[in-house]
């Protein structure tokens, strides 16, 4: 199918997807708050796809017409997380209203995974974790993902915080149009808590557990007439706990919804002292009422378990092709900042976006083209076709041999002159090797 879809770089891809989708519209000079315009356009194009490619500034300034100093004055007045947010939400709103994204969904289900980056700076909020980076250290993106196969919210988190914490975020203040009924995660994602609030939030969780039966099920009721699940349960709901706090559960639940508090900060207080806290408790009871009727729910629907591993698989996708754009400087974060990392994974993300916006503009002619060849595309297998494909994306620039001087060899060695070495022996050469550090 790939050798249907035409061959295309980053920066024309951007520059195409900005022309249908008018994105940019929302990067506005954090001074005057006019939005970016002109030949300002392009430049910033060029920044977005530096940060997003890992290249950094130099580097893009060395491979385009841009200077350093229009790439980073660009990105300091116009690259803010709540300008990439809103223009990656245009671009999602996009793919969501295609034709084309009916065959993957319809908006109403997400997933969230994390995805290991290696920082290679002295990093306040980089962390120390064997399993992921050796000896170094490193943080997590957060990746929430829709079910029509994009992002729509990433988050710099802690490699050794718990996921869980940060579920509910991004399902409660991104600027989509998507509605998000049914979340899913892996086991890192699910506490009793998250299972509480989003519940309370009206949203259906989840998540796939590993060692699942040795969790334990809670009744409200005596354990002794469940028949052949008997076994299954180890305790009883706390009911009086949650009555007695239930004002102030929904008071917590209420707060989160109006962005009054974030829920990762909400459930990262409680976490921090739940033996002494009674909402933190309740929380808890309410919480194992949810889990517990979701583990009955999983065992006996195929159909939840087909939908969970579908909505991870997504995730998973996002994930691979954001390893594979994110290639400049081995794929490690360099920035010491926070903000310049949250600004950086932003902008990976909207790079995602964007390609899967283009793909999902070409990818129905490709198809189209296909068949029109006596080529047979079974409905079974077009909700497979997502619209991250990226063969035929080149993701190392243009290098133009033909625009460059001509200077022969005999011409540039007179430069070595600058250092005026004699070598008369091999002894007189491991010398100079043992004194320069070179060889």
């Amino acid at each position: 199918m790939k050798q249907y879809v035409p061959r295309v770089s980053i920066p024309d891809l951007l520059i195409q997807v900005n022309s249908t989708v008018g994105f940019l519209r929302h990067f506005t000079h954090i001074s005057t708050g006019e939005p970016v315009s002109g030949e300002r356009k392009l430049v910033l194009l060029a920044a977005i796809a530096a940060s997003g490619l890992n290249h950094g500034l130099t580097k893009m300034a060395d491979s385009c017409r841009f200077s350093y100093k229009q790439l980073a004055g660009t990105r300091d007045h116009y690259i803010r997380e709540e300008t990439l947010a809103l223009a990656q939400a245009d671009i999602d709103n996009f793919v969501l209203r295609s034709p084309a994204s009916k065959f993957l969904g319809d908006g109403t289900s997400s997933s969230s995974d994390g995805m290991r980056i290696k920082v290679a700076v002295q990093a306040a909020n980089a962390d120390r974790n064997a399993r992921y980076f050796g000896t170094g250290r490193g943080v997590t993106i957060y990746n929430h993902v829709a079910d029509i196969g994009l992002p729509f919210a990433q988050k710099v988190i802690s490699t050794n915080d718990r996921e869980a914490l940060h579920v509910i975020d991004a399902l409660e203040n991104h600027e989509t149009d998507l509605n998000i009924i049914e979340h899913y995660t892996d086991t890192a994602g699910f506490t009793d808590h998250v299972f509480a609030l989003t519940a309370l939030l009206g949203y259906k969780f989840a998540p796939r557990i590993r060692d699942l039966f040795k969790l334990k099920f809670y009744s409200i009721g005596p354990i002794d007439d469940f028949g052949k699940v008997n076994t299954l349960f180890k305790g009883r709901i706390d009911t009086k706990l949650i009555e007695d706090n239930w004002d102030e559960i929904l008071r917590a639940a209420a707060s989160i919804r109006h962005g009054i508090t974030s829920a990762s900060l909400l459930m990262r207080k409680l976490a921090s002292y739940p033996k002494q806290n009674q909402l933190a408790k309740a929380l808890a009871e309410l919480g194992k009422i949810e889990r517990t009727i979701f583990l009955l729910q999983w065992l006996q629907d195929p159909k939840m378990r087909r939908r969970t591993m579908i909505g991870l698989n997504k995730g998973e996708n996002v994930n691979a092709v954001e390893k594979i754009l994110f290639f400049g400087r081995k794929g490690e974060f360099w920035d010491r900042k926070f903000e310049d990392q949250c600004n950086r994974a932003s902008c990976l993300g909207l790079l995602v976006s964007g390609v899967g916006a283009w793909n999902s503009v070409y990818l129905p002619i490709a198809i189209e083209e296909y068949e029109r060849r006596d080529n047979v595309l079974s409905p079974e297998i077009r909700p497979h076709i997502g619209f991250l494909g990226h063969d035929h994306i080149n993701l190392v620039g243009n290098y133009p041999f033909e625009s460059a001087n001509e200077y022969s060899l005999d011409r540039l060695l007179p430069l070595r002159s600058v250092i005026e070495i004699e070598i008369a022996d091999e002894e007189d050469m491991e010398a100079y090797a043992a004194s320069s550090g070179t060889y």
